[in-house]
Formats: C-alpha cells, sequence, structure tokens
C-alpha cells in the first residue's frame, strides 16, 4: 500500500533513520510547536505498517501514557484514512501483526516502583518511543536502556528540556555534544547515535498564523522565558524556575551525594495527599543541626494507608509523620450498614496504624511554603540514589505564565513536579515544627533561616 505523507525538511534525515532503523538512538529536542510528535508519530505509524514490528510508546508513569500522544498516531491514521488499523484503549494495532503499545514502567500494583516484569517484557520490542524525555529519571534510563537488546532496536528520545540535570541528557546526550542545544536543525549523528534540536521557526511553513503571532509576541514580553518555551532552552531562576538556583547551589556544594539513613536519628515523614493524582512523600533526618533527605516516595491509584506498608517495609525508626492541613477535613465514611460516622484522615490513619505518630500541618496559604523552602535550603543534604526523582520534581518545579498578559503568576504550574514540590514545602513546615520542639528531641536543632510568620502556629 502507497502512502503520501508530507515530512518538514528539517525533520527528512530523522525520519529516514526511523524508517530505516539504521540508529540506535535518536533524540529530538525543540520548544512549543517544534513538531516533534506529530512527525515522530507519522514515522512510526508507516514503519509499523510496512514491517512487523512491536512498538512501545514508554513513559516513567502508567498514567501519564497521556491521550495526547496515542492521539497524536490516531490522526495519523484518520487523516490519511488508512485502513488495517484497530485501536484500542492503550494499544494499537495493525493488520500485518504490528501493535503499539502505551506504557507506563511504574505502576500502583508495584507500589510505584518500576515493574520488573514490565521491564523484562520489552526484550523483544523493536523501537521504544520515550516521549516527554525530560520528565523521566535515571533508575528508569538504567532499567529500560539494557534490556532494549533485540537486533537492529532503536530508542527514540522526544524532549523539551527541562532543566541542565535531564537525565535523558546526562546519559545520552552529554557525553557527545556537552551541555548545550545544538544549532537549529543541524543534527549530530556518529552512525550510531542521532540527534537533532529543531524549533517552530524552522517549520514555518506548517504553523498556523495564530501559533506564529503567539511566539512572536511570547518574545516581546519576556524574553527570559520565551528561551525556555520557544527555543527549548533548560528552565533558569529567571525563567520561572522556582528552586532552580537552591539546586544549583546544593550541587555545587556536594549537598547532593552520598547521605543515606542513618540508623542512630528518628527518620520524620512529610506528605502531600493525592486520591485521583500522585501521592507525595519526603524522608528526612536531623542529623547535627542540618537535615539530610534520604528518600522520596511518589505513586498513584492507592489508599492513603498502603503507603504506611511502605515505610514500615523500609524499617527506620520514625519521629512524627506530618499531614497536610485537608487531612483534618471531616468525611463521612460508612463504618457499617445501617451507621455513617464523620472521621477526619488522620482519626483514621491512627486507628489502622497506631505504631505511627501522627500531626497535621495548617495550609500552605498563598504557597509561602517556596519562601520557607529557600530560606531553609542551604542547611539541606540529599541523598542522591533515594532522592533522585525528588529531586527531578523540584528541578521542574516552575511559576505559571500569562502569554496574555506578559506576567508571571504567584501560582506555580500544575504538572507532574507539583506534588513532589508540595510535599516538600510542607516537609519545610514541618522542620520548623521540629525546631520549636528542638530541646526536646534527640541531638538538638539549629538552624539560620528565614521563617515567614504565616508558619508560627501548628495544630497538636
Amino acid at each position: 500500500m502507497e502512502v503520501e505523507v508530507n515530512f518538514p525538511e528539517a525533520y527528512e534525515e530523522a525520519v529516514k533513520h526511523i524508517i530505516n532503523r539504521d540508529r540506535r538512538y535518536i533524540v529530538e529536542e525543540s520548544g512549543r510547536a517544534g513538531g516533534k510528535t506529530k512527525n515522530i508519530a507519522q514515522a512510526l505509524v508507516l514503519v509499523a505498517m510496512r514491517d512487523n514490528l512491536r512498538i512501545v510508546l514508554a513513559r516513567e508513569y502508567e498514567k501519564t501514557t497521556t491521550y495526547s500522544v496515542k492521539q497524536a498516531l490516531v490522526s495519523v491514521i484518520n487523516d490519511k484514512n488508512l485502513p488495517g488499523w484497530t485501536i484500542q484503549d492503550k494499544r494499537l494495532k495493525y493488520a500485518n501483526g504490528s501493535e503499539i503499545l502505551l506504557m507506563g514502567l511504574r505502576t500502583s500494583e508495584n507500589k510505584g516502583a518500576i515493574d520488573a516484569e514490565r521491564v523484562k517484557g520489552l526484550e523483544e520490542v523493536d523501537i521504544v518511543w520515550v516521549e516527554e524525555a525530560q520528565s523521566i529519571s535515571a533508575e528508569m534510563l538504567n532499567a529500560l536502556i539494557p534490556t532494549i537488546r533485540k537486533k537492529k532496536s532503536m530508542i527514540i528520545f522526544s524532549a523539551n528540556r527541562l532543566s541542565v540535570h535531564d537525565p535523558y541528557r546526562k546519559r545520552i546526550v552529554e557525553p557527545l555534544i556537552g551541555e548545550d542545544n545544538l544549532p537549529d536543525t543541524k543534527p549530530f549523528d556518529d552512525g550510531r547515535t542521532f540527534i537533532q534540536h529543531i524549533n517552530s521557526t524552522d517549520i514555518e511553513d506548517y504553523l498556523t498564523t495564530e501559533t506564529i503571532e503567539e511566539r512572536e509576541q511570547f518574545k516581546v514580553l519576556d524574553p527570559e522565558m520565551y528561551r525556555h518555551v520557544w527555543l527549548g532552552e533548560p528552565l533558569t531562576e529567571r525563567a520561572g524556575g522556582i528552586f532552580t538556583k537552591q539546586l544549583s547551589e546544593a550541587r555545587n556544594q556536594e549537598r547532593i551525594g552520598d547521605y543515606p539513613y542513618r540508623s542512630d536519628k528518628e527518620v520524620y515523614a512529610a506528605f502531600d495527599l493525592g486520591v485521583s493524582d500522585s501521592t507525595a512523600i519526603w524522608l528526612y533526618q536531623v542529623i547535627e543541626g542540618s537535615v539530610h533527605f534520604i528518600k522520596y516516595i511518589e505513586d498513584f491509584g492507592r489508599t492513603i494507608s498502603s503507603y504506611f506498608l511502605d515505610l514500615k517495609d523500609l524499617n527506620y525508626r520514625y519521629g512524627e509523620i506530618y499531614l497536610p492541613h485537608d487531612a483534618e477535613a471531616r468525611s463521612n465514611r460508612a463504618s457499617s450498614i445501617d451507621q455513617i460516622e464523620a472521621t477526619t484522615l488522620r482519626e483514621d490513619l491512627e486507628k489502622l496504624h497506631p505504631e505511627f505518630r501522627f500531626k497535621v500541618l495548617p495550609a500552605n496559604k498563598g504557597y509561602r511554603g517556596i519562601d520557607l523552602a529557600r530560606g531553609m535550603f542551604s542547611t539541606f543534604y540529599f541523598d542522591k540514589k533515594g532522592c533522585e526523582l525528588g529531586l527531578q520534581r523540584l528541578a521542574g518545579y516552575h511559576y505559571d505564565y500569562s502569554t496574555k498578559n506578559g506576567i508571571w503568576s504567584q501560582t506555580p504550574s500544575h504538572d507532574e513536579n507539583s506534588h513532589g514540590s508540595d510535599a516538600f514545602q510542607y516537609a519545610c513546615m514541618s522542620i520548623e515544627d521540629i525546631k520549636s520542639r528542638a530541646n526536646t528531641l534527640e541531638g538538638g536543632f539549629k538552624f539560620r533561616t528565614f521563617i515567614p510568620k504565616e508558619f508560627s502556629d501548628y495544630q497538636d
């Protein structure tokens, strides 16, 4: 069957390598409207129709194999009136036996850890497309890359750079070309790895007038944010990164490294609770007047109670477990068929897990926890291995930007980085609570930090 598909000239070389399957790695980076998702989707549909292939669209989490990626594939099939395709929830099948699977490697059934069985099942995959690669962890890369080893297998990364520490870049890109972006459209190609940076200006003829007008307006209103959003450069503090400066200082001062659990100190935990989305937990210890963040946990689609089984499995010696203010909200939970009792989440957890000591924090009004966190950051140490995903969440945490008004919002953007960063703010609020009780705690506690007045009162 002959199919006529037009690709922008800027993408022709990358598409040729995808269809010929003659590179191990293909990396496509861009800013907004760079066209990478649509053009990679077109290439994968074509190669799946020609050859009997197993293709996986991989994300870190099951829930983030999003509608937009699937829709890009479905749009190619529908727009070109391509027969022979069967479209299911997380699978697209072609008449020749090819299939395209949408898959997350961390699952709620596996308590948010990378699912070893699922990873093992990728051994016979021909092509893996890691879309939104800037959001994946080094742990996922370490599990994924050695598994994809079938003859002529290929891994495609597409990304809008988030920070200078994006793991896919550290693993694949920087050893070959360094930290900077490539000049637009001019690729790096050593016969094994193909790397290219394409922006909207390189595919101008394929853009709507509205998209071009939005881009040009953005460029005038905020040149710094324009470089991140439209040119695909990493976030900087000036471009809305909330903890960019603090993380950079922590790395330069070697406060991100080997700081594991110490059995002679209690472990404190701070939660951000999710019901229909992610729950995030930061675990830390107070050691010689500093705070050592030793582990970060994130998962979704589970009961809050189940996370305490994870905490028990770690065999840590725990101090207080800090919950956000909504843990004191009362809701009706049926305790029997004919009885309804209004209880709080804190009360429920105390009954289910009496071995833990729970404390509820006040509301993080107006995201004042950001100021609190920035003020304390110089006293923080992070275990690189245990907190890898959490550090990635903090690096990606940024303010919303209004293209209409040309100003920064006072509200952080709500995305995959929000829950981990909110939990981090709660951790800082809990540290202030611990500080207020320092003379009753083992080892004492000393801080040189700015503390907003809003966090002076805590519930007992």
